[in-house]
């Protein structure tokens, strides 16, 4: 060929392969500003199509004037394309169906003051209350667990080793910000309580925000966050109650990672009746170092102190506990993921209750935690393979005597997730998990066991749940549980659950769970019924127009010392501003009706 050819056609070639592709890149979030992942993103009439990232980015080959925009649990969306080849694309996301319990949008909206009575809301998940002020109320998983599950609080293990009385008795009304519930199968993480289910409360505010309210309650709350530190502090009253709380929070870079600082202190006084009261207080520390490379290393470190004065018929009681401990994790961020945590903790508190005839004591529990596994997953499926080793050291007792005694507990797991299609998917786990004495059952007899009885159990569970990826969520569940140690005897639950976008703007959820434990026990002080078969569930409607009006309705059935409880609630909500709303609820708590009314801040 003519060299005088072969020139121009090289520089043509070049040039060819040195013009730009037209790009178009943007974010994708949802009304509440959050990211949407898995989001499909094509353009209009073209056939490319990519997903978003975590944080809801994505980068698309194409041109065009506008984009496309699928994902699950969402309403279809075009977004305008502009000018410099940017896209800024908010999503209407059905959230009724994308969570599977409240949102932190509904949290703020609902009629409730307690964050228990939220939680609640998710589906399975068992309210139990007392009308004495001990033990108050309790959350657990499927009621698989008498004295209900494990509260984490500003990350800590939150629970009274001396008696188990509730540790939501001195969180403010409307103060919880965001709440997730863990089922029991989970109890391999943290032993003791676990296998009720894991109640994780976040109290950090959105930006800045403040709620105040007054009618039957008087609350206030105010917050402020950033992407370093945060603080909030509030307090609420009324007839029976007078509660207060702060917290505090800081997250610095520190050598190739995160430390991450938490306080919270709180109190709280309840009169359920006039001869029955109880004041209780609550403060605790948590320091934690992450860092993350080829594998995540995670280290805790906490300390905590509760306190609690009652008096029942006239008669006192005082009791006084503190915990601390810290815990080593080691996780793989790879598909296939090994994981393992050491921990350890120290609990000591005495019971006065003398005037009960209970001669006072004082004692310590000391625990220790081996766990470890391995996680895989991948499009279809996620399996789960634990194993959690346990040692629990009581030391202490009545009189000047001492009563030590020991006892190592397991609490494995093998669950199984697969996903045949899109809508189809089943989880099943077996699981075995323990309930260790309090202190006040260890030691409210002049002369303690000689073992010491602990509850462990084998847990088999599964769900199965269909959705069509748009409007409609369905599932059905089913838990059998073996109990031997203090208590002798089975749990069972069964329920089924469904959430349907019947429109837009109106979303339905229902769930219903029936309960039936059957226990016999040895002898040993608690506080509470003992746990009856019941029947509890909920049928929550909701009318929301986005940032602007929205309307919640709902009927409930909790429980009361094991009776059923069945009352309607209902809220209404506007704004009065872009940030600012109006709120107006209504609910029923222990057989009285509070009518609150009140205004909302939240900086989006």
């Amino acid at each position: 060929m003519n060299r005088s050819v072969l020139f121009p056609l090289a520089f043509c070639l070049i040039g060819a392969t040195a013009a730009p592709t037209p790009l178009i890149t943007g974010s994708v979030r949802d009304q509440s500003g959050a990211p949407i992942v898995g989001a499909l993103v094509s353009v209009r009439g073209g056939a490319g199509t990519v997903r978003t990232e975590a944080d809801g980015t994505f980068a698309l080959s194409g041109e065009g004037d506008r984009v496309q925009i699928r994902c699950r649990y969402c309403r279809p969306t075009v977004a305008r394309v502009a000018a410099d080849g940017t896209v800024v694309a908010i999503v209407r996301r059905y959230t009724a169906l994308a969570q599977n319990g409240p949102s932190s949008d509904d949290i703020a909206a609902l009629p409730y003051a307690h964050i228990e009575s939220d939680l609640a809301l998710t589906p399975f998940v068992q309210l139990e209350d007392s009308r004495t002020a001990i033990p108050g109320p309790q959350l657990s998983d499927r009621g698989s667990q008498r004295g209900g599950g494990l509260v984490l609080d500003a990350g800590i293990p939150d629970y009274d080793v001396i008696s188990n009385v509730s540790p939501f008795l001195t969180i403010p009304q409307r103060y919880i910000q965001d709440a997730t519930a863990a089922p029991a199968s989970d109890a391999y993480r943290y032993g003791d309580l676990a296998d009720g289910g894991t109640f994780a409360l976040d109290a950090a505010s959105e930006s800045r925000d403040a709620v105040a309210t007054g009618g039957s309650d008087g609350a206030i709350r105010a917050g402020i966050s950033n992407a370093i530190s945060s603080v909030a502090a509030g307090l609420s009253r009324n007839q029976v109650e007078r509660r207060e709380r702060i917290d505090g929070s800081l997250l610095v870079p520190v050598r190739d990672g995160t430390l991450g600082l938490q306080a919270t202190a709180s109190d709280g006084r309840t009169t359920p009746y006039e001869t029955d009261e109880i004041y209780a207080s609550y403060a605790a520390a948590h320091a934690s170092y992450e860092r993350t490379r080829a594998f995540t290393l995670r280290v805790d470190a906490y300390g905590d102190r509760g306190t609690y004065e009652a008096a029942s018929q006239g008669l006192p009681l005082r009791t006084e506990w503190s915990d601390a401990g810290a815990a080593v994790t080691v996780r793989s961020n790879a598909a296939v993921a090994p994981f393992a945590t050491f921990g350890v903790r120290s609990s000591t508190g005495y019971y006065d209750a003398e005037r009960f005839g209970i001669a006072r004591f004082g004692a310590s529990l000391g625990q220790a935690q081996m766990s470890g596994g391995v996680r895989a997953s991948g499009s279809w499926y996620d399996v789960v393979a634990a194993f959690g080793a346990y040692d629990a050291s009581y030391t202490g007792g009545v009189y000047g005597l001492e009563f030590p005694q020991s006892a190592q507990m397991t609490a494995p797991l093998l669950r199984v997730r697969v996903s045949p299609d899109d809508r189809w998917s089943l989880t099943a786990s077996t699981s075995g998990g323990f309930l260790l004495p309090t202190l006040l059952t260890r030691y409210s007899v002049e002369a303690p066991y000689d073992v010491v009885y602990v509850d462990r159990d084998v847990t088999h569970e599964a769900t199965v749940e269909y959705t069509d990826g748009a409007r409609v969520r369905f599932a059905l569940t089913g838990l059998q549980r073996y109990v031997k140690g203090d208590d002798n005897g089975r749990v069972g639950g069964a329920g089924a659950s469904v959430a349907w976008q019947v429109a837009p703007d109106v979303s339905l959820r229902a769930a219903v769970l029936r309960s039936s434990p059957s226990f016999r026990s040895h002898q040993g002080l608690r506080f509470g019924v003992p746990p009856v078969p019941a029947t509890t569930g909920s049928l929550w409607l909701t009318y929301d127009l986005t940032n602007a009006l929205r309307v919640d309705a709902i009927w409930r059935q909790d429980l009361i010392d094991y009776l059923p409880d069945a009352h309607l609630d209902g809220s209404v909500s506007a704004p009065l501003g872009r940030d600012l709303r109006w709120f107006v609820g209504s609910e029923r708590r222990l057989g009285v009706r509070y009518t609150d009314v009140g205004l909302r801040f939240a900086e989006r």
